[in-house]
Order: C-alpha cells, then sequence, then structure tokens
C-alpha cells in the first residue's frame, strides 16, 4: 500500500482548534495566526505572504527568475535558485531569466 505524503502546509481547519504550541503558529512575516490562514511548514509564512512573495520575486525569499521560495539557495547562488543557474557557468540561465 502507498503511503500517503504530508502536507506542506498546516491546515486552520486541523491544527488551530487545540491548546498548546500548534495552536499558536503564526506567519514570521505578517503574524497572521493559524486559524486565518494555512502556514507552509518550512517557512512559516501564511498562503497570503506566499502568493505576495513569488509575484514580486525579489531575491530575499523568492527566486529573481522562476519566483519559488527557496531562501537557502538564494543566499548562496545571489538571488536565484539551483534550477535557473547555467550548469557549466553558475551564472544565471537567459532563457530562465
Amino acid at each position: 500500500m502507498v503511503k500517503k505524503k504530508p502536507s506542506k502546509w498546516f491546515s486552520p481547519d486541523k491544527e488551530g482548534r487545540s491548546r498548546g504550541r500548534l495552536s499558536k503558529r503564526f506567519c514570521q512575516r505578517c503574524g497572521t495566526t493559524i486559524q486565518h490562514a494555512p502556514i507552509l511548514k518550512s517557512l512559516n509564512l501564511c498562503s497570503f505572504c506566499v502568493e505576495e512573495l513569488r509575484k514580486a520575486r525579489d531575491g530575499v525569499w523568492s527566486c529573481k527568475g522562476c519566483g519559488a521560495l527557496v531562501p537557502d539557495q538564494l543566499r548562496a547562488n545571489n538571488g536565484y535558485c539551483s534550477a535557473c543557474l547555467c550548469p557549466a557557468c553558475g551564472r544565471p540561465a537567459p532563457a530562465e531569466v
């Protein structure tokens, strides 16, 4: 039997109703609590901030080329994710940017 993959999001329907640590989850950027919007587990960002950052493509939270949310790769690659970099030279690929 195939195991179900866990979700990347904390759901307001499941998490925000109880007491304890999971009920106090909030977005680290805007402060929205788990009761109002789903929160991305890996980055602690609400769904509203995730969409806003993907559109912004600022190079700090989201990739300048494709808009992916991978802050660790962006710090290492000067604002671009590893998918947007040319494997040969290491610079942003013109087709992606």
